[in-house]
């Protein structure tokens, strides 16, 4: 039996149609896109005479020996992206595309071939026999991420392509406080960025709404002549989570730049329309655009997509925040989680003042600001402002934990931090602090990245031990993913032996038979989002090859010793290609956009084109150990 829908869609059956009968399915009348899926089956032999056998399903006699064809046409019409121009009948756009005959599908099955050949041979790692479990859920994760999203067709939501049911867990939405934008933690440096292509469509078309949001003269609660109950241009209500609780009343707003509501949907609509009283969404939401350009340095997507975005995220911190008496910049009533995590002693917005999550991404928006207005020539007034914040924003709240060590905190309201006597894997203990949800501490070392192996040695520590005891308690694989969990750790690595067996020890404990992770209540609250751990796949490339401090290092918390492992055009910022065979303990460096190469190695190294030419290497002066060369578009050095 072949299934054609889903049981709130209209079904069809049709023997009418050249080239067999066919079972169809219609989706209901939809403002933004309508579709149609028409089913047949096929053998070399010719049509198969399939029987109806129930709403969207068919079925047929299999015959012994004999091969068969089920061609699943889809017509997809409207506004979405992958939609076909120009026609407006989904139903009959199916059909057409259904009359394949035995040779086009053939062709078909040609190109859908070819396209994987090319996606497999992007990049590669061997990890060696020790940690081949690990290996094959990094490719199961490679392979989830490249079925589930293409350049010019629309973005995957929470659960990619896969939906079983036509009311998924939170709609199957675009999640913006950290489910959409871990799908492609790793496409850049596993050297696909083409897959993020459908991430930037989605946010583009939010930012009139976000704007809008930005400049409501008030936030809050309240009735529509105070402006909160006011409709976007796009007819929907907003929400700014929790900000009435300030003084019992909307709150006065009418900020530049741009604020984002945490859930999205496709095509530019959005049924949620509450930011969760998360500041840091926008920003957050930053940080695919600036991996696209650092690992590509295209700069007309940075000059036409990426900057205007980060203006609009910068306009909004710098307006938002507040100097005290000190001169420090302060980001004042922002949740780190969800409504501050209500119902804790912390669970008020009134409280809940300079996040990780907020102070890391705006740190990371005035830094490529500063950068990439300079490359653009653009906005140079603008510098010693954001300067001036990246100088002045207050640091990271920290507390104690109960090692009785310093680590990160989520705000700076009291409490809120996992602790092991409060924490049972498994079940859900309100107690447990936020292991479940580790970004909140975890931010200022990823997915912010302004905490690495080159930070003062005082914050590397305290980073080393929020993720240290936070990672323990969730066993390397919190409900939200090994993609929060992973990264973090390996920005700070210490010891590689060490994050490869917790790595591969929470794969061993909730991989399914295809690789995809199942993970429920770890160590509590529910179960997670499938696809999003693709975004784990950068934590293994980083203890590969990074870049710390602005200079690439290989093996950056060094490597099992006996434990043989090569890699293949790992993409780097920079826009640069590493390869490394330690059989012969060579590194190939690919250079795609002739960025200067900065190196962290133990002794100068000798660089050498591919043409043979030997290459000058310069000492960085002041920092030790630190190299750069100058390269060429196209060539490979090898070092």
């Amino acid at each position: 039996m072949v299934s054609g829908g889903v049981d709130d869609w209209e079904h069809a059956w049709n023997t009418s149609l050249n080239r067999g009968p066919r079972c169809i399915t219609r989706v209901r009348d939809n403002p933004m896109v309508s579709a149609a899926v028409v089913v047949r089956v096929v053998s070399k032999d010719g049509v198969v005479q399939a029987q109806s056998s129930g709403a969207g399903s068919m079925s047929f006699q299999m015959l012994a020996g004999t091969g068969y064809d089920v061609i699943v046409s889809v017509g997809t019409v409207g506004t979405c992206d992958g939609c076909t121009p120009g026609v407006t009948n989904s139903l009959s756009l199916a059909e057409k595309l259904s009359n394949k005959t035995e040779v086009q599908v053939d062709e078909l099955r040609s190109e859908h071939q070819q396209w994987w050949v090319r996606y497999w041979n992007a990049s590669s790692i061997d990890l060696g026999k020790k940690y081949s479990l690990l290996e094959s859920f990094y490719y199961g994760m490679q392979y989830q991420i490249g079925s589930a999203s293409r350049a010019g067709k629309t973005a995957p939501g929470l659960w990619g392509p896969w939906l079983t049911d036509s009311l998924p867990g939170w709609s199957g939405d675009y999640t913006l406080n950290y489910n959409f934008e871990a799908n492609f933690f790793g496409v850049f440096s596993d050297n696909r960025p083409e897959l993020a292509q459908p991430y930037f469509r989605v946010i583009e078309r939010a930012i009139p709404r976000a704007k809008w949001r930005a400049g409501m003269k008030y936030w809050g609660t309240g009735p529509p002549d105070m402006g909160t109950g006011s409709l976007t241009p796009g007819g929907q209500s907003q929400d700014f989570y929790g900000m009435q609780s300030i003084t019992g009343l909307p709150v006065a707003a009418n900020y530049s730049g741009l604020q984002l509501n945490t859930h999205l949907s496709p095509w530019g609509s959005s049924a949620f329309n509450s930011d969760w009283g998360q500041k840091s969404v926008g920003a957050f939401c930053s940080k695919t655009f600036i991996d696209n350009f650092e690992y590509t340095q295209n700069t007309t997507f940075l000059s036409e997509v990426a900057y205007p975005f980060l203006r609009l995220v910068g306009d909004f911190y710098l307006d938002y925040t507040t100097k005290d008496t000190s001169g420090r910049y302060n980001i004042l009533n922002s949740c780190a989680q969800e409504t501050c995590y209500t119902g804790t002693p912390f669970g008020n917005i009134k409280y809940a003042n300079n996040p990780p999550m907020d102070l890391a991404f705006s740190k990371m928006v005035f830094k490529a600001l500063v950068k990439y207005s300079q490359i653009l020539d653009v906005d140079k007034e603008m510098i010693p402002l954001w300067q001036d914040y990246l100088k002045n924003i207050v640091d990271y709240p920290t507390q104690v934990s109960e090692r009785g060590t310093t680590v990160f905190a989520q705000n700076n309201a009291p409490g809120g931090f996992p602790n092991a006597s409060h924490c049972v894997m498994g079940e859900d203990v309100s107690q447990c602090g936020n292991a479940r949800y580790p970004i909140v501490h975890f931010n200022a070392m990823f997915p912010g990245e302004d905490v690495d192996l080159t930070s003062d040695s005082s914050l590397v520590g305290i980073a080393r031990e929020t993720v240290d005891i936070i990672n323990e308690l969730n066993h390397y694989s919190p409900t939200n993913g090994m993609c929060l969990a992973w990264p973090p750790a390996v920005r700070v690595v210490n010891n590689a032996e060490s994050l490869l067996a917790n790595f591969t020890k929470a794969v061993n404990e909730t991989k399914l038979p295809n690789f995809f992770p199942y993970i429920f209540n770890r160590p509590t609250s529910g179960s997670g989002c499938n696809i999003e751990n693709s975004g784990a796949t950068l934590a293994v490339n980083e203890l590969l090859v990074a870049v710390h401090g602005g200079a690439m290092r290989l093996f950056p918390g060094g490597w099992p010793t006996n434990s043989p492992v090569s890699f293949t055009t790992l993409r780097v910022k920079g826009g640069f290609l590493v390869s490394h065979e330690s059989s012969s303990a060579t590194t190939v460096i690919e250079s795609l956009a002739g960025s200067d190469c900065t190196l962290y190695w133990k002794t100068a190294p000798v660089v050498t084109a591919s043409d043979g030419r030997k290459v000058q290497v310069n000492a960085v002066i002041g920092v030790p150990n630190t190299y750069l060369f100058k390269t060429s578009s196209g060539v490979r050095y090898s070092v």
